[in-house]
């Protein structure tokens, strides 16, 4: 019955109607395949971007500075957990530090390049291999005698397509990113008592 069955479609399908069939789902697969391309490159993307935002501390420049290194960040971005390269203990002072950071899109290696508590002044760069590189610079500003203003300035600068559409994506989000991270940063300052202070030359890890 099968071979009879079979035998039925060899003739149906000739080698005319074989062609046809090929011809059509060349035809559907060209045209999926364009409509795939068409979505694909309307997808916005950009070689470099620039933005900034300024968040309004509850505790003095000296007492707030330290937040942005790369140690005591976690104390108010629980996300945040460096693997550490350079010192081979977590620490944040002016001899600098490499460490990575782990990513959907890969591995990001971080270098500080700045951590001058005079200025109170940080910057870093990253980098993720066929992506991105970002330089990140921090400065805390005394505001009034008990309240401080951190700026926050990103430069991305896109290293493929995929890099360009996060270059985009952070063009248009980050500029309003800023209520948030004054939240968790003031959060932390209330939750930990850091209204007023100095920094230390050298800011280690905490240990438990």
């Amino acid at each position: 019955m099968c071979l009879t069955i079979l035998r039925y479609y060899d003739i149906v399908l000739s080698d005319m109607g074989r062609h046809a069939i090929l011809h059509f789902f060349l035809f559907i697969l060209v045209a999926f395949g364009q409509s795939a391309c068409a979505r694909h490159d309307a997808l916005p993307s950009l070689s470099h971007a620039a933005a900034s935002i300024e968040l309004h501390l509850n505790a003095t420049a000296d007492a707030a500075f330290p937040l942005f290194g790369p140690v005591r960040e976690s104390e108010w971005a629980p996300e945040w957990s460096p693997v550490w390269i350079y010192p081979s203990a977590p620490l944040q002072s002016a001899d600098g530090a490499v460490f990575t950071t782990t990513h959907q899109v890969g591995v990001a290696t971080w270098v500080m390049t700045v951590y001058d508590t005079d200025k109170r002044t940080v910057e870093y760069v990253n980098f993720i291999p066929g992506r991105r590189v970002t330089q990140i610079s921090i400065t805390v500003r005394p505001d009034t005698a008990a309240t401080s203003i951190a700026r926050v300035s990103y430069h991305v600068t896109a290293l493929s397509q995929q890099g360009g559409r996060f270059v985009a994506h952070f063009a248009k989000n980050f500029p309003g990113e800023g209520p948030h991270w004054e939240k968790a940063v003031n959060d932390s300052i209330s939750k930990n008592g850091l209204r007023s202070g100095s920094d230390q030359q050298a800011t280690p890890a905490k240990t438990n």
